[in-house]
């Protein structure tokens, strides 16, 4: 949960402008101390602690999100542990923005929470009198009572005031507002030529070679073993055919005898000299594979019903065994293959990886004497096309493209460097810089540049001043957030139970 509490989070844009959905409310008469410690707190959070209750609340919060967000397609299940983790993030970083407020001096008075009471409709009657009733019932069955509730409020609203002190002080200007659009509008159609670093599985590497790549490249090989180890292992694999007469195993005891004695005399004419595949194919009653002689392709462990699976992996291969019965009815199977399970170890495939090494190391080095040649020619003063042409190589056009987080390129893949090489091109210049996307190297020239119309700009420009005020107060909000958790984790004030909400 500390990975968790501690790296960035996108999601802060919402925490801001949208805020956590406390309800602030409270009634008169309350009183004590308004911090410390809750038994059976899921989170503490330097003086504040939430229990199961809070984290309800702050779920239920995150979930309605979730399901106004993806309609039809929200599953409950498949985001559980996401909405778990949300829900106790938003609780942390309320309650750090909250730790950061009081440390700037910042207090709630019990008159500032009771004036929300008074504002909030849902505690009023029809003559717009305050519910004292409502008001009860309500942090009754929400908290558990006026001290709990009062507990509650007291960091919310803390961390409420933080948010309207952050969101008052970032100023844009118009110019760096304009800037930013013009930037997010221009658009590039550049070309690009492609340089291939693939590997040749043909190219033939001496025993030396592999022993010292094994020798001073051991780490790496271990490092590329432990990334790709599902390549080395492969589970117990049958390859069975079946003949299936079908009595399920809600079938009277009758049904299932006579299905079972004509499975029985299905395997006579077999071992009388009938093939098994025709008989599957005349008699079996499993429509699916009945056609291709019964055959099911390949199955491993925990992929068919137990009992089938027992019989086809203790069978031996080539022989029929059964009437095997099951929960469809009762089989006859013959396994035509039985792979066993395979777990190759480091020793074991660390020839393997280190060829594959040497073979990517040729390669690349093949692909950066041709790339060094062409690049070298373009800083000269030679445009990419023509030094692609000289060479008879493909040099490709894309559309129009717009600045992307990921730099990526349509027929050439994610090159942030190279995107950004390529807005800062005039149109109609080469770069010689040699990028390296994937498994190929490329190098980049600039067609045309597009730039936003006067009425664009003008129509958008405001809209882009408030997204940039938001980026700041979020980018200013997350660094006071890191700095205060990290402190709190460091002096061992800050706490999370993900297990408790788990249980």
């Amino acid at each position: 949960m500390l990975r968790i509490i501690r790296e960035g989070q996108r999601w802060l844009t919402a925490l801001f402008v949208v805020g956590i959905g406390f309800v602030f409310v409270f009634f008169l008469g309350l009183s004590g101390p308004l911090t410390g410690p809750a038994p059976g707190s899921v989170a503490t959070v330097g003086p504040f602690s939430f229990g199961f209750r809070e984290f309800e609340r702050s779920r239920r919060v995150r979930e309605e999100t979730f399901q106004t967000q993806l309609g039809d397609q929200y599953d409950a299940k498949r985001f559980r542990d996401t909405l778990d983790d949300l829900a106790l993030r938003d609780l942390v970083d309320g309650a750090l923005l909250a730790v950061t407020a009081q440390e700037l001096g910042m207090r709630v008075s019990k008159r500032e929470i009771e004036r929300k009471v008074q504002l909030d409709s849902g505690f009023r009657t029809a003559e717009g009198n305050f519910d004292v009733e409502a008001f009860r019932n309500f942090v009754d069955y929400e908290y558990g009572g006026e001290r709990a509730f009062l507990l509650a409020q007291h960091p919310g609203e803390l961390s409420r005031k933080m948010r309207r002190l952050l969101v008052t002080q970032p100023h844009i200007s118009e110019g760096e507002a304009e800037m930013a659009l013009r930037r997010d509008l221009e658009e590039v159609r550049l070309a690009f030529l492609t340089i291939d670093a693939t590997p040749s599985p043909a190219l033939e590497i001496d025993e030396s070679s592999v022993a010292e790549a094994r020798e001073t490249r051991g780490p790496e090989i271990a490092a590329r073993f432990e990334s790709q180890r599902e390549r080395f292992e492969s589970p117990e694999v049958v390859h069975p055919r079946h003949i299936l007469v079908r009595a399920g195993s809600s079938a009277s005891e009758g049904v299932r005898e006579t299905a079972r004695a004509r499975a029985q005399d299905l395997l006579e004419r077999i071992e009388g000299g009938e093939g098994f595949e025709e008989v599957a194919r005349k008699h079996s009653e499993d429509e699916a594979s009945s056609e291709s002689g019964g055959y099911l392709g390949a199955l491993e462990r925990g992929q068919t019903v137990k009992d089938f699976e027992t019989a086809a992996f203790d069978a031996e291969p080539g022989k029929v065994v059964g009437p095997v019965a099951s929960s469809l009815g009762f089989h006859l199977i013959r396994v035509d293959s039985h792979e066993p399970a395979v777990n190759r170890t480091l020793e074991e495939v660390s020839d393997e990886l280190a060829i594959e090494l040497l073979r990517e190391d040729a390669a690349l080095r093949e692909a950066e004497t041709r790339a060094d040649e062409i690049s070298r020619e373009v800083a000269s003063g030679k445009s990419l096309e023509d030094a692609a042409r000289e060479r008879d190589l493909t040099l490709n056009r894309s559309g129009l493209l717009k600045r992307r987080g990921d730099g990526y390129v349509p027929g050439l893949g994610a090159s942030q460097e190279l995107l950004a090489t390529a807005f800062a091109l005039e149109p109609g210049t080469s770069s010689p810089r040699v990028f390296r996307v994937a498994d190929r190297l490329a190098l980049v020239a600039s067609l045309e540049r597009v730039e936003p119309d006067a009425d664009t700009l003008t129509e958008r420009l405001e809209e882009t001043r408030e997204q940039l005020r938001i980026e700041r107060i979020n980018t200013r909000a997350q660094s006071w957030i890191d700095d205060r958790r990290d402190a709190l984790l460091d002096a061992g004030a800050l706490e999370v139970d993900l297990a408790a909400v788990r249980r």
